[in-house]
């Protein structure tokens, strides 16, 4: 349907990708590979990938690079529902992403960069190590279950 909405209407359409901010702890493995399977999702349904909601520079590469592993692998339409299904079963049960951060702005400004300092370290301008070790498992758990990173 989306390949002939684009066909015939020139309409683009988006999916957005990662937990929408919500989580406190965006280093975490449990929102990298909740971060990754939205950015799977969108990228086999067809639609471009966006972050509306001010992310770490961390968070749209990770997206970035699970979109590619899923085009890579070349996952399926029909095979997609398989694969988010064993990730959430096996891996993001508990996973809560609770409310909106950005409400934060307005109260407590450190509380809502504290995650994003946890994944990326604004005045080295690179990726925190703890960011990366977790980014490390993820992508292992990920290229374990079938999906083809660089």
């Amino acid at each position: 349907m989306r390949k002939a909405l684009r066909r015939h209407k020139h309409t683009i359409t988006v999916f957005g990708g990662g937990s929408g901010g919500q989580v406190v702890d965006q280093a975490s493995v449990k929102n990298l590979l909740s971060t990754a399977i939205s950015s799977i999702r969108g990228t086999v349904m067809g639609g471009n990938l966006y972050y509306l909601w001010t992310p770490p520079p961390t968070t749209v590469r990770w997206g970035i690079e699970a979109s590619d592993a899923a085009l890579k692998s070349r996952i399926k339409l029909d095979d997609l529902d398989e694969l988010i299904g064993r990730i959430r079963k096996e891996k993001l049960q508990s996973f809560y992403t609770g409310r909106d951060r950005r409400m934060l702005l307005y109260t407590d400004p450190q509380a809502f960069f504290k995650s994003h300092k946890a994944c990326y370290d604004y005045v080295k301008q690179r990726p925190t190590d703890r960011f990366l070790k977790n980014r490390k498992e993820a992508t292992k758990y990920l290229e374990d279950i079938g999906l083809e990173f660089a």
